[in-house]
């Protein structure tokens, strides 16, 4: 069965909301562990941000096809906001602390390359024999990620 275009934008516009919501995360985790207090309407955005989330997400039917799981999808878009949040609040607490730009990203990508790579054996993978524009893919985000980190 083959979803409309109104169920694939519904599904599609879900995880743009539970991804964007990582604005609320920094303010409620930043509000919670470094005890820095956000002003009233703050507070009131994100009150008003998280109920509208809940309200798209709980109007996703499904019908995003045969092996669709938009709950699963929604659950994952959430985390991951939730996730960059964390990583958000975590360097601008290392650069308030004296960290600088290089040892910064030296942490972060080493971290973020040990965390990845036992992936593909755990998950039955490999780590060859893919065609070359996967390899081409890998190459242009990790230049591409480190020359827009570092400046």
């Amino acid at each position: 069965m083959k979803p409309k275009q109104w169920q694939v934008g519904l599904i599609l516009g879900i995880g743009v909301v539970a991804i964007s919501t990582n604005p609320v995360w920094v303010a409620l985790f930043s509000w919670v562990w470094l005890k820095e207090k956000p002003p009233k309407m703050m507070v009131v955005g994100i009150t008003v941000a998280l109920t509208g989330a809940i309200f798209i997400a709980l109007g996703d039917t499904g019908g995003g096809g045969e092996n669709s799981n938009p709950l699963l999808g929604n659950i994952l878009a959430l985390l991951g906001s939730v996730i960059v949040s964390i990583y958000i609040i975590c360097g601008r607490e290392a650069q308030r602390q004296g960290l600088g730009i290089g040892g910064y990203i030296a942490i972060a990508y080493t971290t973020g390359a040990l965390l990845l790579l036992p992936l593909p054996l755990l998950f039955g993978a490999g780590y060859c024999c893919y065609p070359q524009v996967v390899y081409l893919y890998i190459f242009l985000m990790a230049v591409f990620s480190f020359v827009s980190g570092s400046h």
